[in-house]
């Protein structure tokens, strides 16, 4: 749990540190500080005409949202997300050993923590809309492997039934590591929605 939060602190203090630097600008030069001056006024209304535009059209979250969202995500749900990529590891052999016993062990336990895992992605309240949409996909395919066969004690090893099964669980563990991958680099997410 301490490097959980040492991590979550890190991440915080590098973007608010981030954040205050990119508030300080550098001494303008003596001799073109009247030229500055003017060009400046003049970008500075054609930016502030632009952004309250754009604020119209596209709204976009705000970083410390963003930040807190992430931060909220793995306080809440970054434990089970480890946890379920264990016992996928563990169902994934046990579905390619074809062992019925520890599959259905493990099966139960999977369940389980999806479960839990679900329940904590509901109980998030989050503001940035990109977070709500990683969200929002991963409970989507959490319902869907809750909703399969071999979850609903249907177990049957047949040879579609098993490549059905893998596809989900590759599925979940690709939402699984973009949320991780998120959650460790939070501004890979933000320049993705960006652009």
């Amino acid at each position: 749990m301490l490097p959980f939060i040492s991590r979550t602190g890190l991440i915080l203090l590098l973007y608010s540190s981030a954040i205050f630097l990119a508030g300080c600008e550098q001494a303008p030069d003596l001799d073109s500080s009247e030229k500055n001056q003017t060009e400046g006024r003049e970008q500075s209304d054609d930016v502030l005409a632009s952004a309250s535009s754009a604020e119209s059209k596209t709204p976009q979250s705000n970083w410390f949202y963003v930040i807190r969202d992430i931060a909220d995500l793995q306080l809440k749900v970054g434990e089970d997300i480890q946890k379920l990529q264990q016992t996928q590891t563990q169902l994934e052999n046990a579905l390619a050993q074809r062992d019925t016993d520890t599959l259905q062990q493990t099966v139960e336990t999977f369940k389980t923590q999806l479960t839990t895992f679900n329940n904590g992605l509901h109980e998030l309240k989050l503001k940035s809309p990109e977070i709500e949409n990683l969200r929002q996909k991963l409970i989507a395919t959490n319902q869907q492997i809750l909703d399969s066969d071999v979850l609903q004690h249907q177990l049957n090893l047949k040879k579609e039934d098993i490549v059905a099964l893998q596809k989900q669980l590759s599925n979940l563990h690709a939402d699984i590591l973009k949320l991780a991958a998120m959650l460790l680099n939070p501004s890979s997410e933000k320049s993705s929605t960006s652009s």
